[in-house]
């Protein structure tokens, strides 16, 4: 288990040729057992980090093709959209206007009139 075979109960009593080989380089196998270890988890890290990163790209890519941007013009009518509303208002009417665009100012921002 973990890299070493298991030790029967019956070897504590009768030595055997298993039981006289794990004591002698018990030090050395574990020293090795911990440096492969290590490196190990820095090279599964590095790995894991750029599966996340390809993971997020792909997300980010799926997400942007389903939007579309919306401009509009001075002068277009449209309705405000109340996200605020909760607790008691939320049967309120979520959308208020219509309003005239008066101006444009960046952004995905309007003033309104």
């Amino acid at each position: 288990m973990y890299g070493r075979d298991a030790v029967l109960p019956i070897e504590f009593a009768v030595s055997t040729a298993q039981s006289k080989c794990a004591g002698e380089n018990f030090q050395d196998d574990l020293f090795n057992r911990i440096h492969t270890l290590t490196g190990k988890v820095i090279v599964d890290r590095l790995e894991i980090q750029d599966n996340i990163c390809k993971a997020q790209q792909r997300q980010k890519e799926q997400h942007d093709a389903g939007l579309s941007e919306v401009h509009f013009k001075i002068g277009d009518l449209v309705l405000l959209y109340q996200s605020q509303l909760r607790g008691k208002q939320k049967f309120q009417e979520r959308w208020k206007g219509p309003y005239y665009v008066h101006e444009i100012l960046g952004n995905g921002a309007y003033k309104l009139r």
